[in-house]
């Protein structure tokens, strides 16, 4: 059944973004076999992961895996950090809340983050403009993610829609916004993440990463190859 009816577009943005890749070769489920052509591209592909310390490589054809390799002293059941690939699942939560009447992508996250409405910039941004990287907040360090209050904070350095910056303080923005909007509700951003998306796919989240309690939106999971690919699945399935 359709987890999400959302145009997947938007989420397409955020997982380039993100930097997510997901090697799936796209086929119906009667060409599924796997010609030897085939499989030594796989080989070469995976050799040259090897080479320049990759730790896994797994590709889908359909739904099946057709070739899966573990490398560098890397196993099945290892865990990694995806850091930014970490980003893709905002757009899945984010159009998700706009399907449950949480938000609207184009909203005022000065609505939300309402200490931003006397601000002349901050108080322009879109939810859909922290998502996309053209909020125009200093968008911080790579690798450091701020705090949620941490990231309220961060001054504009241009006005919204006009230039992209690539940095995680837009996503932790966005996590804050999400954790407000979800107080009626007394739930929390990472239980919303698990009852909407991890749980209903059977993904399951080795660790990851918290700031004062709050999960790290763009950088924080850990997964293994299998359970990553699951959330491939999920996107190339339009959300089913």
């Amino acid at each position: 059944m359709p987890i999400i009816n959302k145009t997947l577009s938007f989420i397409a943005l955020v997982a380039f973004i993100g930097g997510a890749v997901f090697a799936n070769v796209s086929c119906v489920s009667a060409q599924n076999k796997v010609t030897t052509g085939e499989q030594e591209r796989y080989r070469l592909a995976a050799d040259y992961s090897k080479q320049f310390r990759g730790l896994s490589v797994l590709i889908m054809k359909g739904s099946k895996i057709v070739y899966e390799e573990y490398q560098n002293g890397f196993q099945a059941d290892d865990a990694h950090q995806l850091a930014s690939g970490t980003k893709s699942f905002s757009g899945v939560i984010a159009l998700m809340a706009v399907e449950d009447k949480l938000l609207k992508l184009d909203e005022k996250a000065s609505d939300t983050i309402t200490e931003w409405k006397t601000d002349k910039q901050k108080s322009q941004i879109t939810i859909r403009q922290l998502l996309s990287l053209t909020s125009g907040i200093d968008a911080g360090e790579v690798g450091a993610p701020p705090t949620y209050s941490d990231a309220v904070k961060s001054p504009a350095k241009f006005d919204a829609g006009t230039t992209f910056e690539y940095g995680p303080a837009p996503f932790q923005v966005f996590g804050e916004v999400l954790r407000r909007k979800l107080l009626p509700k007394k739930e929390g951003v990472m239980d919303y993440m698990k009852r909407k998306l991890l749980d209903p796919i059977g993904l399951k989240v080795s660790s990851w990463t918290m700031q004062n309690g709050q999960p790290n939106i763009p950088s924080g999971a850990f997964l293994t190859a299998r359970e990553w690919a699951k959330f491939g699945q999920l996107l190339k399935k339009g959300g089913m």
